[in-house]
């Protein structure tokens, strides 16, 4: 589990990660300076949405449709030929 959760931390950094660490952490100074104390937990969502990779940060919201294909259903095969040697 250790190396799972350093893995998490250490791969998949994109600019949309960084941008949810950026703005959580925006939001928790604004939000402390002001004495806001909700905004806190709200400026936390975002910061361990982006250090974890959590949610959108991570890239999955983005809806990729499947490839269309032009085979009409039909599957085609290639024969592949195998050439046994005896090495004695």
């Amino acid at each position: 589990m250790k190396a799972t959760f350093l893995n998490r931390l250490t791969t998949g950094w994109s600019f949309m990660r960084f941008f949810y660490v950026i703005m959580g952490v925006t939001i928790i100074i604004q939000a402390g300076m002001i004495h806001q104390w909700p905004g806190i937990i709200l400026g936390g969502y975002f910061l361990v949405m982006g250090v974890l990779g959590l949610g959108c940060a991570s890239g999955n919201c983005a809806y990729v449709p499947p490839a269309k294909t032009e085979n009409n259903g039909e599957i085609n095969f290639e024969e592949v030929k195998h050439e046994h040697r005896n090495n004695k």
